[in-house]
């Protein structure tokens, strides 16, 4: 006999349908690991102001050498000249004057700067064969009484590695022109140090050390503050004399210099001399 018992479907490969799909349980899901470098914002803009500038004044840029900018504030204007090149006929550079290295390492031969602005100084310029050859053989012509040997020796700046500047040579020719016009008495001798530019001897054997100050009327400067700053770093501190160089003044400037070193009661006359004499 046949009975009628319940039947199994048979097994089936289709795929369920999509609404078909079981999805896993809430406690099945894992929360996503937070980051521990969230990103930064990026920084706001930042509004930016040009500078003022000054019609006809062309942008300060620093001066570069090796192609390494050097870091040299613009002093203000109306700072001294340093001469260059050597000579009493030398074309005056401003101090400061951008991508010009700074020749005046011991301020022996620059006037005090109105305001005192802050220099740097980078290293100076040593002469080139053509103006060393050009000063030394103008010298020899003038003043036959010395060798070639002794007017080197005296241009070698010791405040300056004993180079040969355009400023020392300047300082050579005012030293010799002194020495031969009797305004600086005894033997010429190189400096000793770098604090003074040239040194005689007398007869009794006295040294005397001699710096050389140089002031220029193309150029405006404070000459109260000058004689200052002369008395106080170099007579009373180093026990220098002074050689007041005029070559590049005019005649207004040197009776100025003249009665301002009368009327200053710091100044006595065996102090200094004033080469060309007023």
């Amino acid at each position: 006999p046949v009975t009628n018992a319940p039947t199994t479907p048979p097994p089936t490969s289709e795929e369920p349908e999509p609404d078909e799909v079981q999805t896993p349980e809430a406690t099945d899901i894992v929360p996503p690991t937070p980051n521990p470098h969230p990103p930064v914002a990026p920084p706001s803009p930042v509004a930016t102001v040009e500078a003022p500038s000054l019609p006809g004044v062309p942008p300060f840029a620093p001066p570069i050498i090796d192609n390494v900018p050097l870091i040299n504030p613009q002093p203000e204007v109306g700072t001294r000249p340093i001469s260059m090149p050597g000579g009493s006929n030398g074309a005056a550079i401003p101090v400061g004057t951008p991508g010009l290295a700074q020749t005046d390492n011991n301020n022996s031969n620059v006037g005090t700067p109105i305001n005192e602005p802050t220099i740097t100084i980078i290293e100076s310029r040593e002469a080139t064969p053509e103006e060393v050859e050009a000063t030394i053989d103008g010298l020899l012509e003038a003043y036959p009484q010395y060798t070639e040997d002794e007017l080197l020796a005296i241009a070698a700046d010791a405040a300056d590695a004993g180079k040969i500047t355009p400023d020392s040579l300047e300082e050579l020719d005012v030293a010799v022109g002194a020495h031969d016009n009797g305004l600086v008495p005894g033997s010429l001798m190189p400096a000793s140090n770098e604090k003074h530019d040239f040194r005689t001897i007398d007869v009794d054997g006295n040294i005397i050390k001699w710096d050389v100050k140089s002031l220029d009327s193309r150029y405006p400067y404070d000459l109260e503050g000058f004689l200052t700053k002369t008395y106080t770093k170099d007579i009373a501190k180093e026990g220098e004399s002074i050689v007041f160089n005029t070559q590049n003044m005019n005649a207004e400037d040197i009776r100025e210099l003249e009665q301002a070193l009368i009327d200053d009661p710091r100044y006595v006359e065996d102090m200094y001399v004033l080469f060309p004499a007023g």
